[in-house]
């Protein structure tokens, strides 16, 4: 990852450095919310309820600005666009 982020920014290392600021809170700040989405913290279902809505705000947030600092969208498993492209609706009428 530091060596990708580093020919994305042209060798400059004071760029670097602050991308891996940014990315690495971040990443740890998705994943934790990502999470909190699938098992929800608390004791009681209000708890728990109010605890994934956060999480989905924070992910409504924070999905669309890790998609604009993707430099390069291109790829194969986890990008959603080829994954669209490449299938129509009705074929997957056929795989359930």
């Amino acid at each position: 990852m530091f060596i990708n982020t580093y020919k994305a920014n042209n060798g400059q290392m004071i760029h670097t450095l602050l991308a891996f600021v940014t990315k690495i809170p971040i990443g740890i700040i998705f994943v934790f919310h990502l999470l909190e989405i699938i098992n929800p913290s608390g004791k009681t279902i209000n708890e728990r309820r109010q605890n994934r809505r956060n999480a989905l705000v924070v992910l409504t947030l924070l999905t669309p600005i890790i998609a604009g600092l993707v430099v390069n969208k291109e790829g194969s498993f986890f990008n959603p666009k080829s994954w669209i492209r490449r299938r129509r609706v009705g074929e997957i009428r056929d795989y359930l």
